[in-house]
């Protein structure tokens, strides 16, 4: 028995030494710290309405095609966005081993290091080579977004990771022969399709390039024979169907509040374009990957260019594919690149397959160069300088009082100055709705209660972290105070909870307050008249 764990732990060293660097990588970003956080930080808005779904789910016990959210609308709440595979599983998960955040944040995080590792497995068959296969995986895992999304509650990380998951698949499929490894990788892309769409880029290309050779080459395989190509058609009309639904469950209930459709460029004027660039470029371009490395891909794509008759075919169509599909997707959604970087995630795949095409063209065609010693110690050494750099980067969105941050060399200090006006205005305003629920219980404001949160702008942070249904300071711009107020109260709420600071300047709202029934920290409550 013990000869063969030795045996079978010698087979599998490279895998264990990938999962320990990862662990040890997860370490650096402050996972273990990070993964007990209520939703907090970037995003915190989007955050709370995917947990916001997932605790409708968990409380009350409604079907997977009944999603919904703390803020009631005039639909009860009910509305969705992404197919809530991932929410609605979580919630079952809470309903085993009982309420806990951190159980959603495992979940991503375990997708993730899966699809890392498939990533890894990939690489490795097709340049034959540990080495690299390390490098370009943990290269890829410096990227702030995936980093930060990865111990989190947003869909977009896990979707990029089965998008990986599928494609080890299918090129074992197809390199194997295997039929087993070709159909299980459409069961991963339909899933990741099904969560964001965006993951689908590398599946599109795979498809055109199937497409390509069933009708020009002739090939006599089964995986080019006419039924090959019937699990792209059911891939794409199961994500039509959901669509479908989606779009009609948001028009009978609560429309508006999640994006189904597109956000292009050609629907605003120049000057809201160039500003949206400058976003772009600015702010989510570096949270996407290091500016410079990201130089470096684009030169990668010129040399794939001038070597196009000694790169592998397959991974030469597949760079070109997803770099115009990046393109068109950044034309299709311009107008959410103000602030939304998680919708960038799912095009990382615009820096892997080039980079896995390119070091295919040194190991064969470069050998001298594929092995030399300098060049893997230099990638060594920026591959580590990235990962402390997000690792700062990653540390100082939960607290500039990490040792990472204090003692930094590389983040400038407007930028530390940035993230300590953003802790300390969070603790000042927000951090009470983390642990108000059961203070609001004791002063009789039960959980089935429903109430009027101030001055919370977002959809669901304040309500989902009081774990009360109710209204925000969203929506209803339009009316008046006495049409909201009359609103709300056709709609069942009774109590007011609000800010003091906030309080103090609606001198309107006394009209419609009875009195006041408690004080939590920042926070007071009301009953409404």
């Amino acid at each position: 028995m013990r000869k063969q764990i030795v045996t079978f732990l010698i087979r599998r060293k490279y895998g264990i030494i990938f999962l320990g660097l990862l662990l040890t990588l997860a370490l650096i970003y402050n996972y273990s710290g990070i993964i007990t956080h209520r939703p907090y930080s970037i995003h915190q808005w989007r955050q709370a309405d995917c947990l916001s779904i997932t605790k409708n789910y968990y409380k009350e016990n409604t079907s997977f095609f009944e999603p919904a959210i703390f803020w009631l609308g005039e639909k009860e709440g009910k509305t969705v966005s992404e197919c809530p595979l991932i929410y609605y599983s979580v919630a079952q998960l809470w309903k085993v081993f009982g309420f806990h955040e951190f159980i959603f944040r495992l979940l991503n995080i375990i997708i993730v290091f899966t699809g890392l590792y498939c990533l890894f497995k990939l690489i490795k068959n097709i340049l034959s080579d540990n080495f690299w296969a390390y490098i370009i995986t943990f290269l890829l895992f410096t990227s702030p977004i995936l980093v930060y999304y990865t111990n989190n509650f947003l869909a977009d990380a896990p979707a990029f990771a089965l998008q990986l998951i599928a494609c080890l698949f299918i090129w074992k499929g197809f390199n194997q022969e295997n039929k087993w490894f070709y159909y299980l990788s459409f069961i991963f892309f339909v899933v990741a399709g099904l969560i964001k769409i965006s993951s689908l880029i590398s599946f599109f290309a795979i498809f055109v390039i199937h497409l390509y050779i069933f009708f020009f080459k002739n090939e006599k395989k089964w995986m080019y024979k006419w039924y090959s190509l019937i699990p792209y058609l059911i891939v794409f009309f199961i994500i039509y169907l959901w669509y479908k639904f989606a779009l009609l469950y948001n028009q009978n209930n609560l429309g508006g509040i999640f994006l189904l459709g597109i956000y292009p460029i050609w629907d605003v004027d120049l000057i809201t374009r160039k500003a949206i660039w400058h976003s772009l470029i600015n702010n989510l371009v570096p949270a996407y990957f290091n500016k410079k490395a990201l130089y470096f891909i684009f030169l990668i794509y010129i040399i794939l260019l001038v070597n196009f008759k000694k790169t592998n075919k397959v991974l030469w169509f597949m760079s070109f594919i997803i770099l115009f599909g990046t393109a068109f997707y950044i034309l299709l959604f311009f107008q959410a690149f103000t602030v939304h970087d998680y919708y960038l995630t799912n095009l990382l795949v615009f820096i892997i397959i080039p980079l896995i095409a390119f070091f295919e063209l040194l190991s064969k065609h470069f050998i001298k160069l594929f092995n030399s010693l300098p060049l893997k110690i230099i990638v060594s050494l920026i591959v580590f300088f990235l990962i402390y750099k997000t690792a700062v980067i990653n540390r100082m969105k939960y607290s500039i009082n990490d040792w990472f941050v204090e003692n930094n060399f590389i983040i400038d200090k407007d930028v530390v100055k940035y993230w300590s006006w953003f802790h300390k205005d969070f603790y000042n305003h927000t951090k009470a709705y983390e642990t108000i629920s059961p203070y609001l219980e004791k002063i009789g404001v039960k959980s089935n209660d429903r109430v009027l949160s101030l001055p919370d702008e977002s959809i669901n942070i304040s309500l989902y972290l009081m774990d009360r249904k109710g209204y925000s300071g969203f929506g209803y711009g339009e009316l008046n105070i006495e049409q909201k107020m009359n609103l709300y109260k056709k709609h069942g709420v009774h109590y007011l909870v609000i800010d003091t600071v906030y309080l103090h300047q609606q001198e309107k709202l006394s009209v419609y307050i009875d009195k006041n029934i408690g004080k939590y920290e920042n926070l007071e409550i009301f009953s409404l008249k």
